[in-house]
């Protein structure tokens, strides 16, 4: 077992029947057992009773067996041994369907880029009316559905003797059935969409130079068995190794294709510099949170995302800077798989962070190790609506109330109010939307200098039980050590992305939470600058 790496080895009688299994696990226990050295012992000594499987039964079972077992021994007829299950026969067959995942992941980022970037003006902007309407063109959801509705009520009304159809009564019953679904968002599309909207003849024109001039139909091909294998693998069926080749070529060429492109644009006539990353402690962003267990290392990287200014619509970092800003080394997969780098909140904890605080990856360059991100437009118009219908409701509960800004700016907080220390700003009133689902109120407390900041907190906080008293609600303290600025907030758990009724009851709670705190926060903040 030393010899050739075995953990395990099954044991069989003469007819190859198993009778039992011995691990090293085993061996050692039997020794421990009976206090003698492993030369005293044969073979029965430390046999256990071995888990099996047979060849055909569903393979979730077998892994079943595996969570208390060394290994499954496949048996069958009258239990004659045909094979061996092991921990790590597990593990590198789903480290091989992982890799396929990953590679078609990466084809698919890949055609998602090739697609903005064929869309893109000479201003560097996305053309998003261009886009909407290649997607209407070529990716339109109900095209499929619509093709076999029509062949289905053809065939039916053939079989019953009727001849030809009634195209305005068909699409009108198709309406009423279906609906009229239009085109989906850019990020919602099917792979199978997303290369329609890529051979988009203003769309492929700009791309095909990237791949080389190839035939479109050569390129369909390539794509079109990449999507079978990506159809396969989600529903768990198995791949041939051709198949698993015809993914590999299509990553390879990919990769290729961008080092062509990497080297033209190194060549070019001038290379923009990437943005630095901005300063954390503005005192106009309102948006450093104290670090929770639960955080992630990215959590950080949210943060200088959403600290950016809310005229900054796209930022640049390279790889450097990421690990700089995250204080770690990105893994391997980032600069090997473009990815990693995707906007999947469901199986990428690090794009949570990012897509939480309203910014998405645009395009990533593994070459360059650059990555670009953008804000979310979408996110930007919810923000703006949220603190527009906020700011109205707080003034028809208050008319006397003279907000110190009416114009959402599109980010993720809004200042209601500000009080100053010395004839200068030295606090905010503000309500946030904070990472984790969180919405809150918060006088956020940042005089430009530390040791001023952590003064006044620390005067509030001595009078704490009775600013509670008076609010009638307990509060959150954070004095935020190692930042400049201090925080006391009220917390209701929400994200502006949250179903309308829970929207509405956080601008119902919102606003009574920040009126309750306005002629409060305002008194104490006074008394504790004046003290």
């Amino acid at each position: 077992m030393l010899e050739h790496d075995y953990t395990q080895l099954p044991v069989v009688d003469g007819s190859v029947k198993v009778v039992g299994l011995v691990t090293q696990a085993a061996i050692l226990q039997a020794i421990i057992g009976f206090r003698v050295s492993v030369n005293d012992l044969i073979v029965r000594h430390a046999m256990e009773d071995p888990k099996t499987a047979d060849p055909d039964d569903e393979l979730s079972e077998l892994f079943n067996g595996l969570r208390d077992h060394y290994a499954v021994l496949v048996v069958e007829g009258a239990g004659q041994l045909v094979g061996i299950v092991t921990g790590y026969d597990a593990a590198e067959y789903f480290r091989k369907r992982s890799q396929d995942l990953l590679l078609v992941e990466d084809i698919e980022t890949t055609i998602r880029d090739c697609v903005r970037a064929g869309f893109m003006g000479r201003d560097g902007r996305l053309d998003e009316q261009a886009l909407v309407a290649a997607i209407s063109a070529a990716g339109d959801i109900s095209n499929d559905l619509r093709k076999k509705f029509r062949a289905a009520l053809k065939t039916y009304l053939m079989a019953s003797g009727v001849q030809g159809i009634d195209e305005s009564a068909a699409m009108e019953a198709f309406q009423s059935k279906f609906g009229a679904a239009g085109p989906k968002g850019f990020e919602s599309l099917t792979f199978k969409q997303y290369v329609d909207v890529l051979f988009y003849p203003s769309c492929w024109t700009r791309a095909r130079q990237d791949f080389g001039d190839i035939d479109e139909r050569h390129f369909r091909n390539l794509l079109d068995g990449v999507r079978e294998v990506r159809n396969a693998l989600a529903h768990f069926r198995e791949i041939a190794p051709s198949d698993r080749a015809k993914v590999r070529k299509c990553a390879m060429w990919f990769k290729q294709a961008e080092r062509a492109r990497h080297r033209l644009e190194k060549s070019g006539p001038t290379i923009t510099e990437p943005l630095r990353v901005t300063e954390l402690q503005s005192p106009l962003s309102p948006v450093a949170e104290v670090p929770r267990s639960s955080d992630s290392k990215y959590a950080s990287l949210a943060e200088a995302l959403q600290t950016l200014p809310d005229t900054a619509a796209t930022q640049t970092y390279t790889f450097g800077q990421v690990e700089s800003v995250i204080g770690d080394r990105l893994p391997n997969s980032a600069r090997e798989h473009r990815s990693w780098w995707a906007n999947d909140s469901t199986s990428h904890p690090q794009s949570r962070e990012w897509l939480d605080v309203g910014w998405r990856v645009s395009t990533v360059n593994l070459l360059a190790e650059t990555v670009v991100f953008e804000r979310i437009r979408d996110r930007q118009r919810a923000y703006i609506e949220f603190f527009s219908k906020s700011l109205a409701l707080l003034k028809a509960e208050d008319p006397t109330f003279r907000p110190k800004n009416d114009s959402p700016l599109g980010v993720s907080w809004h200042v209601f109010d500000a009080y100053a220390e010395g004839g200068r700003q030295a606090a905010m009133l503000v309500q946030s939307f904070a990472r984790g689902e969180r919405f809150r109120v918060e006088l956020y407390i940042d005089t430009g200098e530390q040791s001023s900041t952590k003064q006044i907190f620390d005067r509030l906080a001595s009078r704490r039980d009775r600013i509670e008293g008076a609010l009638g609600e307990p509060l959150s303290w954070e004095r935020m050590e190692g930042r400049r600025a201090s925080r006391i907030a009220l917390y209701r758990a929400g994200y502006i992305t949250a179903p309308a009724e829970t929207v509405s009851e956080l601008l119902r709670w919102g606003a009574d939470i920040l009126l309750k705190c306005r002629n409060l926060f305002a008194t104490e903040f006074s008394a504790a600058v004046h003290t």
